[in-house]
């Protein structure tokens, strides 16, 4: 993350624009650290599934998971390029198993799964073993990811208003900044009240390194 964030600033850049939004030059190298470190690990568990010939996954979705990442939850996806529909493969216990595979992962992956920040994860489907009950799912919940993305906006805002009383060189403006810190802050009591499901956490409210999106 320090090397990107020196290698970005070398450039003249200050912070990065993604279409929702300009994220701070800290922020944006832990999500692409994060991101590609996740990535790398699932590549390597897929590759030793495969080398151990377990060719399905199931999709294991993470907290209130986005709609790209929803269609795709509790769905069992095949490594070998086996398309979607109903086969029947040889049990791990014996005889033949009817699967219904959703599509292969490279597809869920094209489609958005694995996008960055995601938090969703995948583990091996045995045929004939694994519990049928992992593939069945909740309805999306709309109204939570929102109140989710909510919550990572007021923390957002928490930040960018510490590292202005931070870096305030006059009282006025330091007392201004905090004011608006604290003004931030009650507002995320007042978002967790009324979404008791949602927890804080502290760690992304600080800025003594990349903050966790």
């Amino acid at each position: 993350a320090q090397a990107i964030i020196s290698d970005l600033l070398g450039e003249g850049l200050s912070g990065i624009d993604t279409g929702r939004g300009t994220m701070s030059i800290g922020d944006y190298a832990a999500l692409a650290v994060r991101t590609s470190t996740t990535r790398a690990a699932i590549q390597g568990h897929t590759a030793t599934m495969q080398a151990n010939g377990l060719n399905l996954v199931v999709v294991h979705p993470g907290p209130r998971p986005c709609d790209s990442c929803d269609y795709w939850a509790r769905g069992i996806l095949s490594l070998d390029g086996t398309p979607a529909g109903v086969v029947e493969i040889p049990g791990l216990l014996g005889g033949m198993v009817e699967v219904e595979i959703l599509g292969t992962l490279e597809e869920a992956i094209t489609d958005g799964y694995q996008h960055p920040n995601c938090r969703c994860g995948m583990a091996a489907y045995l045929p004939g073993v694994t519990d049928a009950e992992i593939i069945e799912r909740e309805p999306w919940d709309q109204a939570g990811y929102e109140a989710q993305q909510r919550q990572r906006e007021i923390e957002r805002h928490i930040r960018d208003w510490k590292v202005e009383a931070a870096i305030s060189i006059t009282d006025e403006r330091r007392d201004e900044a905090n004011a608006h810190v604290k003004e931030w802050q009650a507002e995320m009591r007042g978002h967790l009240a009324a979404h008791e499901d949602l927890k804080r956490q502290g760690v992304r409210e600080q800025i003594d390194g990349p903050a966790r999106k």
